[in-house]
């Protein structure tokens, strides 16, 4: 069975494999594909559930049958808030450490239908472009380059491929209970296949968003911030450059921002800067004064 992946970057790769399907179909891919002798595998367990051991001793036992090494580490329990966003920031950090430490291309498995669930967990959010733009195949984060080279397979057709080799996978419990908003969208998918919404088609509208978005980007990069900063800048240009312009300015005062600052309270901020000749505002940790069609900021 024919699974193509896309390019990957040169040098060392750190895979991160949790067990499940998708990975163990990504983790094959890659040793049918000659790239063994510069692969690492990396399994995070999040300590949630006894899921986080077993994966890890799935995953291990995998690799030392492949002669692959291995990395592994433990989190620090489910909090009892933002528990998923929370676990990815754990997770991604720690692998951003030992690509760093091993000089290595995080590779993910994420796959066609990863980007149209998260499109509609987003949409269902209110996310502007930058929330609703696909996940790319190549991309940087905090500085260290990631390699999604699943983003045209669909997850069936990945368990297909694992099917035909006899290779077994693990099933996180989470995904079958619907514990989490992603699972439970998850199963939401063949209602939406049965009534034309397909995985297919809302991947595509998510790249379409995502070439939109470059293209904001491309504008955004042609207006310079600078204090004070030209309301007519804020005041003539489309609302979404004008919500990405206020989101820069917070961002060039706080760079260290992981977050954005939620679209709603973006827009009423702008709202205010293109009706009001004068005025004061604060959000995320930044003031902003305007007056004779220029805007001050400065941290709170």
């Amino acid at each position: 069975m024919n699974v193509p992946l896309s390019p990957l970057p040169q040098g060392p790769l750190l895979v991160g494999v949790s067990g499940g399907g998708d990975s163990m179909a990504l983790l094959h891919l890659l040793l049918d594909e000659g790239h063994a002798n510069r692969l690492t595998v990396a399994t995070f367990n999040h300590n949630w559930s006894q899921f986080g051991p077993q994966s890890v001793a799935f995953v291990q036992a995998f690799c030392q049958s492949h002669n692959l090494p291995f990395l592994t580490a433990t989190g620090q329990g489910k909090p009892d808030s933002n528990a998923e966003a929370y676990a990815r920031t754990e997770r991604h950090t720690w692998l951003q450490q030992q690509a760093t430490n091993l000089g290595a291309s995080i590779v993910l498995a994420h796959t066609q239908t990863d980007i149209a669930e998260s499109f509609l967990m987003r949409a269902g959010k209110g996310s502007g472009a930058g929330g609703l733009a696909a996940l790319q195949p190549q991309s940087f984060m905090n500085g260290i380059p990631y390699s999604r080279p699943l983003l045209t397979a669909s997850r069936q057709k990945l368990r297909d491929y694992l099917q035909s080799l006899g290779q077994t996978w693990l099933e996180d419990p989470d995904n079958e209970s619907g514990g989490s908003q992603r699972a439970r969208i998850r199963k939401l998918l063949p209602l939406l296949e049965e009534a034309g919404v397909t995985v297919h088609g809302l991947a595509a509208s998510a790249q379409a968003v995502a070439e939109a978005d470059a293209a904001i980007t491309h504008t955004l990069h042609r207006i310079p911030l600078q204090t004070p900063f030209p309301l007519e800048n804020l005041r003539t240009q489309p609302t979404e450059i004008g919500l990405r312009l206020i989101l820069e300015l917070i961002q060039a005062i706080h760079p260290q921002e992981s977050l954005p600052v939620r679209r709603s309270k973006r827009g009423s901020l702008l709202t205010r800067l293109q009706t009001e000749p004068h005025g004061h505002a604060t959000l995320a940790g930044v003031k902003f004064s305007w007056k004779n069609d220029r805007l001050v900021t400065q941290a709170e």
